[in-house]
């Protein structure tokens, strides 16, 4: 249920339209201050992975640079670092 999300309109990658599953894997790349993300997306037979990256600001707060699929899973893992994003 935390990696469910919703297309309300047509796309080229699965689900196509409707209710999806996307997990998402976090990675710290430099303690304390940049982390990758990760889902897979599929196109067809395709499967790719995508990537975002956060960054946490001298000012506490966090900076996403390519937000992946906003699923319960990816948005607690953004709340997990703190700050406002």
């Amino acid at each position: 249920p935390d990696q469910k999300f919703f297309l309300p309109a047509p796309t080229i990658f699965k689900p196509y339209v409707g209710t999806g599953y996307r997990r998402t894997t976090r990675k710290e790349l430099v303690e304390g201050l940049v982390w990758s993300f990760e889902q897979s997306m599929e196109l067809g037979s395709l499967a790719v992975n995508i990537r975002s990256i956060a960054v946490r600001l001298s000012s506490g707060k966090l900076w996403v640079h390519a937000p992946l699929f906003p699923t319960q899973e990816y948005l607690q893992h953004l709340d997990d670092l703190g700050g406002d994003v």
